[in-house]
């Protein structure tokens, strides 16, 4: 799946209201319910963050790693 603007921009907001004792993943749904997004956004957000959780990283590290390379990645094509 490519990641999108749009998805960067969702993960970002995630990171910004996620409480200490809430998990990312339970944020992420409330995100997406308050922005009226279907659950397969969840499914494709998700499937993106495990693919680099399975090298040892949670979903927050996850998501801050994601958003950094697409940071870094944007800044490269300006």
């Amino acid at each position: 799946m490519e990641v999108t603007e749009e998805t960067i921009g969702i993960i970002e907001e995630t990171l910004r209201r996620r409480r200490k004792d809430e998990s990312f993943e339970r944020t992420l749904g409330k995100v997406l319910r308050r922005r009226k997004l279907s659950f397969d956004e969840y499914i494709s957000i998700m499937a993106v963050l495990r693919e680099r959780m399975r090298h040892g990283l949670n979903a927050d590290e996850a998501a801050r790693l994601l958003c950094s390379e697409k940071m870094g990645k944007k800044e490269d094509d300006d």
